[in-house]
């Protein structure tokens, strides 16, 4: 074969050179594509988003116009009822209109579908009851079935929620960046909820003019204090978020409106019904004054979405200029460096044989300097513009390491929790599907120990939030040195913690709450001064079922702890042997 000449060498490293910028270019315009698609796939998951955010805010009004209806005096009130008739007309406008956007995605969102198709037979049902309700005279209308209605209206909220969470999943798995807008708008939207469902427990009291009981002003509460806990949660999750003017207006609104006015409304209606329904508020003045406050909540999950979907608009803009000027930018750059190579190859072709080699070894990683060959100033300057084109692929190299390395880090801290270092209660909800999925092709069960630290909020009031601090990290460290490695430890949400017991029955399940119970009553957090602080937990468990979704599986233990710090704290209730025997058959 004949040897090439090294005109025919250079001519070809030439080529191999502009091939490789070209690759080079190729990736970057590549990668501007990709955040342009990544930008343009957030935007169009957070509009499917918002779209069932909104469907489930028509419905609440529709809720509302609902509780209206049942509660007036006369039984033909034809302009609620049309008033009614309208609302039920948006709301089955807002159901179809999101059914065929579903139906677009239908591969990504099998669940939603089922969801969708659940609240659309639930509505039905929920408007049967209610209009069975309204045809009678008001005072042929029980408590029993004014209850009934209004439970069935809920029930098509809670039939929407697989649909919001299996969205806001695919959503923040697209863009990472948006997770923070999709957790605090699922964290608001539950606010808007337990908030109409506190209005739903003076529904009857209201109606039927009777005082409010003891057990109903115990259930507000309850909600309430979930509330609270939903209010501080979603203010740690504001992330950048926080500084944005639309996001902070609506926060304050929603502090001024519902959680000022909306609960001193409540705080009368409770005082003015605690002995007597004759004092109370017609249900018209209450679920005016009280919708008027909800719409802060309403407005806050918009505001949060809309400044996500800004975001998401703004990166599309910037990915498309970005693109533009990387292509403008690297066919400058391979020009130049075709020109360059032409008159080096005319004027200084055996210097820059050794050059050839450096851009070589470049291109292949060796990042290693060249010994620069004796040669004119048009050498000199090559051999710069390489050390410079090195340096630049050191510094882009150390840069995606270190992008790399804070990847890393913020994956690990998005599901940790930050003062007890367990999981977070995302986290929480990761696993615990997971394991719901693997137990239920496995034929096996999954327990849920969840706990509460008794009068938390009196450590923190005697002792100081910092104790309080202390107090939490103990109980974290205590749960996680107690139980076993396969046991999923984590923070739900201020002192409340759950335990994750996998292949696990309703004996092994109330083992491990007792134990933790006996471990945590017996620690203590040794305070300034060398005085000692102890605390106790009352503990509420749950035990899945072949059919058992996450919220089942919290719901269930939540309703148990509400029983056991009910039942005197510092107690483990739930899958008791009546009920487990039950449960088995």
């Amino acid at each position: 074969m004949r040897r090439l000449t090294l005109d025919q060498k250079f001519q070809l490293c030439s080529l191999v050179i502009v091939l490789i910028t070209a690759a080079l270019a190729g990736q970057l315009i590549y990668h501007s594509y990709r955040e342009f698609r990544l930008n343009q796939k957030s935007l169009e998951n957070l509009t499917l988003y918002h779209a069932v955010l909104n469907t489930a805010n028509v419905l609440a009004a529709e809720r509302g116009e609902t509780f209206r209806l049942i509660s007036d005096l006369r039984v033909h009130d034809y302009p609620q009822r049309r008033a009614v008739a309208q609302a039920r007309r948006r709301s089955d406008g807002e159901l179809n209109q999101i059914a065929a956007l579903i139906k677009r995605h239908q591969e990504d969102f099998v669940v939603s579908i089922q969801a969708m198709e659940q609240a659309r037979q639930d509505l039905t049902r929920a408007r049967e009851l209610a209009d069975a309700v309204a045809d009678k005279p008001l005072t042929r209308r029980s408590g029993t079935e004014i209850t009934q209605a209004i439970e069935a209206s809920y029930r098509v909220a809670r039939d929407l929620r697989p649909a919001l969470a299996e969205m806001g999943i695919h959503a923040a798995e697209t863009d990472r960046r948006i997770s923070y807008a999709v957790v605090m708008s699922r964290m608001v939207g539950f606010a808007r909820e337990y908030a109409g469902r506190v209005a739903a427990q003076l529904m009857v009291p209201l109606i039927k003019r009777e005082a409010i009981d003891t057990e109903r002003q115990q259930r507000i509460a309850f909600l309430r204090e979930r509330l609270d806990d939903l209010t501080e949660g979603f203010a740690r999750h504001m992330g950048s978020y926080r500084t944005q003017p639309g996001v902070q207006q609506a926060r304050a609104a929603m502090e001024r409106d519902y959680f000022g006015e909306g609960y001193r409304l409540l705080d009368e209606v409770l005082q003015q019904g605690s002995h007597s329904g004759d004092r109370l508020p017609s249900v018209m003045a209450f679920t005016d004054r009280y919708t008027h406050a909800m719409r802060s909540v309403e407005q806050m999950q918009e505001r949060i979405i809309e400044a996500a979907a800004e975001q998401s608009r703004q990166g599309v803009v910037d990915a498309k200029h970005e693109a533009v000027q990387v292509l403008l930018l690297c066919c400058t750059l391979i020009a130049a460096l075709i020109a360059l190579l032409y008159t080096s190859r005319r004027r200084l072709l055996l210097p820059l044989l050794q050059a050839r080699h450096g851009i070589i070894e470049l291109a292949e990683g060796n990042l290693m300097p060249l010994r620069r060959p004796r040669s004119g100033p048009e050498v000199e300057q090559l051999f710069e513009a390489i050390d410079t084109l090195r340096f630049s692929q050191e510094k882009r190299t150390q840069a995606e390491q270190r992008l790399s390395q804070l990847t890393q880090q913020l994956k690990r801290q998005a599901k940790t929790d930050v003062l007890t270092g367990v999981h977070n209660r995302r986290a929480l909800e990761e696993i615990g599907e997971q394991l719901l999925t693997h137990a239920a092709l496995g034929a096996w069960r999954v327990g849920l120990v969840m706990f509460d630290i008794d009068h938390f909020k009196k450590v923190n009031d005697v002792h100081g939030h910092p104790v309080g601090d202390l107090v939490l990290k103990m109980v974290a460290q205590t749960v996680l040195e107690t139980c076993r490695n396969e046991d999923n430890v984590g923070r739900f949400g201020g002192e409340e913690f759950i335990v994750l017991v996998p292949l696990a029955d309703a004996k092994a399940v109330r083992a491990v709450a007792e134990k933790l119970r006996r471990v945590i009553a017996g620690a203590s957090v040794q305070l300034p001064g060398g005085r000692t602080l102890s605390v106790t937990a009352s503990f509420g468990v749950s035990l899945s079922c072949a059919r058992s979704t996450w919220g089942d599986l919290v719901s269930e233990a939540d309703t148990a702890l509400y029983q056991a710090k009910h039942s005197g704290r510092n107690c483990v209730v739930g899958l008791e042997p009546a009920e487990n025997s039950a449960s088995a058959a």
